[in-house]
């Protein structure tokens, strides 16, 4: 849980001077509006036929975790397997099981594929897998966690967070 929300972490605040903050303009002095503090991130779940509902369920109940430690969160929930199974913006519903959809192959690369191809650059990704999938070629230029769940796989970019479950 720390580990994950040290790695993500919003664009710091910055002060706006152009506008002032309205509230104050009857006052004989100026405050800036504070913009920014708005932290983009994908979550992408491994739905492969590798992953058992256990381990599905950890990565639901840590992506809801991470979600819940911002004030303000924009990006996608994105699930695959060898294919993308489901694509949401975060914050639109609860995602449960059945909703994720999988079963199939892995492959790590339509995520990505997809980000780049939609124009989205978030402050972070964090993808949870038991890391045994085809990775993307290429390292895109946006900071990658790779939460391997009972895996020593070591992927060709990224940082990575290795949890046990029994």
């Amino acid at each position: 849980q720390d580990a994950l929300s040290r790695f993500v972490q919003p664009s710091p605040a910055d002060f706006v001077w152009e506008q002032p903050d309205r509230r104050f303009m009857e006052e004989d002095f100026i405050l800036p509006d504070v913009a920014g503090s708005m932290l983009e991130v994908v979550l992408c779940l491994d739905t492969s036929g590798s992953i058992p509902n256990e381990a599905l369920s950890y990565f639901l109940n840590e992506s809801s975790s991470i979600l819940r430690s911002f004030d303000r969160v924009r990006g996608f929930l994105i699930a695959c397997d060898e294919q993308i199974t489901l694509i949401r913006d975060i914050g639109e519903e609860d995602f449960d099981l059945e909703s994720v959809g999988g079963g199939r192959g892995t492959s790590f690369a339509p995520p990505f594929a997809w980000l780049e191809q939609e124009g989205v650059r978030p402050h972070a990704l964090v993808y949870f897998t038991d890391g045994l999938g085809d990775f993307p070629a290429l390292e895109p230029d946006y900071p990658v966690l790779w939460l391997m769940v009972n895996s020593d796989v070591q992927p060709n970019f990224g940082e990575v967070l290795r949890v046990k479950l029994q």
